[in-house]
């Protein structure tokens, strides 16, 4: 039997030339000297069979995907290999579930606002009210939960600063060294205004490349991408690093670039959009029915006419005409198989909650997870105290407030703190709840006479949980309560 063509159809042909040589047809062919290449011959051979063995490796990877693409899940199930930036937007944007999740977080995060002031022990007022006049006129809070939420889009946001510079925007700022970031002096400028961008109306032009910088791999130069003056079309406008502050969670190798919330999860929000699109397809295609029409036996050989039975049957389907004339047919509905999708997403969006770390009634929104277990809160409620501490606070917050100390705009300080307000502390309900406990279990204390066994400070700090203080003064303004009492009571029986 003749050998097959190369160009006979079905058989994939791998020309000779892509297949390594041998470690003994490389000796053959080449001759390096320990003097030439500064390695032993052995060391040679040993690199070369390492590299020979990885490039098999890759072509055997690469053919097996060509003729057998069922063994890529990706591929099978439509997942694609990578996510741009359009598609983050377009999930975002037209997907509640994608929005859910990359809202999420700030919005748990930005719930409350923080406090900034200086240390207690500081008689600088000056900061405290230059900061919150500023907050109240620019809306600091709102614009920086937002670019929060953007930079969680794709891989980062920034927030552009306005100043009353009267420089243009690809122009640094007076008061901070462009090289290293480090102030030079202090300018009086002013914040006219702040605008938030998400990454794909941002490039970044250049970065800092002088490793002597503390600013190396830093962005120097940005493309943002602003509205025209008829707002029909984007211009690309050049702004220099210092009027920019750069946003970027969840970072992992890169200070410039962090993972996009929806990254882990997406393909779960692939496979809940198509069960959503499928369910609502299978609806609407087995609402109606249908109807199946058989010729009757005695009519067997009867032609029916088609013309007449499709105009029937859009009167029927289509206007008001609820009857149907087929004399010679019988007609038989077309029972449908609708599913309920419901199992099948809630295992989609559990796993989407699973991870993200994230319980699953608050990623719900049933009432903020008000549902939830009391652990479930205590754990949710630390993960977001830790996001404000370690993210909110010194990646967002502070190099926001810095750079608006170095230009002026806030009076400079030794020092100011961020102070959230605390999570676990109790709602009113929560109280009100808590009061009318106490009320009871003291109205059965006295009741029950168990001072006998138990002293008042005793009960007020073993059982109703009060610290030491608290129930010394309760105890005494009880005493003191009753002694006023009982006195009246003596001095009414003596006038009788």
């Amino acid at each position: 039997m003749a050998d097959p063509k190369p160009e006979q159809k079905g058989m994939p042909v791998v020309s000779k030339e892509y297949f390594p040589q041998t470690i003994e047809e490389t000796n053959e062919s080449q001759s390096v000297g320990d003097e030439q290449m500064g390695i032993s011959v052995n060391d040679f051979n040993c690199l070369m069979g390492i590299a020979n063995n990885t490039a098999q490796l890759m072509r055997s990877d690469a053919i097996s995907q060509l003729l057998n693409p069922g063994l890529n899940i990706n591929y099978e199930c439509h997942y694609p290999d990578k996510i741009s930036d359009t598609e983050y937007v377009e999930m975002f944007n037209r997907e509640g579930l994608g929005e859910r999740v990359v809202n999420l977080f700030p919005e748990e995060s930005w719930l409350m606002n923080p406090e900034v002031k200086v240390d207690e022990t500081s008689k600088d007022v000056e900061f405290d009210k230059q900061w919150k006049a500023l907050e109240k006129e620019q809306k600091i809070y709102h614009y920086l939960q937002r670019v929060d939420i953007l930079s969680g889009i794709g891989r980062y946001g920034v927030l552009l600063l306005g100043l009353d510079d009267g420089k243009d925007l690809l122009d640094p700022v007076d008061g901070i060294n462009p090289d290293t970031g480090e102030k030079t002096k202090t300018p009086q400028r002013k914040l006219i205004f702040l605008k938030a961008f998400q990454e794909i109306n941002v490039d970044i032009d250049s970065k800092e490349t002088a490793t002597d910088s503390p600013r190396f791999d830093q962005p120097k130069i940005y493309s943002l991408k602003v509205e025209s003056t008829d707002g029909t079309e984007t211009v690309s406008r050049k702004v220099h690093w210092t009027r920019i502050i750069h946003i970027a969670d969840n970072r992992l190798t890169s200070e410039v670039f962090g993972k996009p919330r929806m990254k882990a999860i997406w393909n779960r929000l692939l496979d809940i959009r198509k069960v959503l699109s499928g369910s609502a397809e299978m609806f609407w295609k087995g609402a109606y029915q249908g109807l199946g029409f058989e010729t009757q036996k005695e009519f067997v050989d009867a032609t029916i006419d088609s013309a007449a039975l499709k105009e029937t049957m859009r009167k029927y389907g289509e206007g008001q005409q609820k009857f149907i004339h087929a004399q010679g047919l019988n007609i038989k509905n077309l029972a449908p198989n609708v599913a309920d999708p419901t199992a099948h997403i809630k295992v989609q969006i559990d796993y989407i909650a699973l991870a993200l770390g994230v319980p699953i009634r608050i990623f719900l929104g049933s009432e903020r997870g008000e549902l939830a277990s009391s652990q479930d809160n205590k754990a949710w409620n630390k993960r977001i105290g830790k996001r404000r501490e370690d993210y909110v606070s010194s990646l967002v917050l502070r190099p926001f407030i810095d750079r608006l100390i170095i230009f002026g705009i806030l009076p400079e300080v030794d020092d100011y703190i961020i102070v959230w307000p605390d999570l676990d502390a109790p709602s009113d309900k929560e109280k009100a709840e808590v009061a009318k406990i106490r009320t009871e279990a003291m109205a059965k204390y006295v009741q029950a006479d168990v001072s006998l066994i138990m002293s008042p400070k005793d009960f007020f700090v073993k059982e109703l949980g009060m610290d030491e203080k608290e129930a010394d003064e309760l105890e005494k303004s009880t005493l003191k309560l009753v002694d006023d009492t009982t006195g009246d009571d003596d001095g009414d029986d003596n006038n009788e």
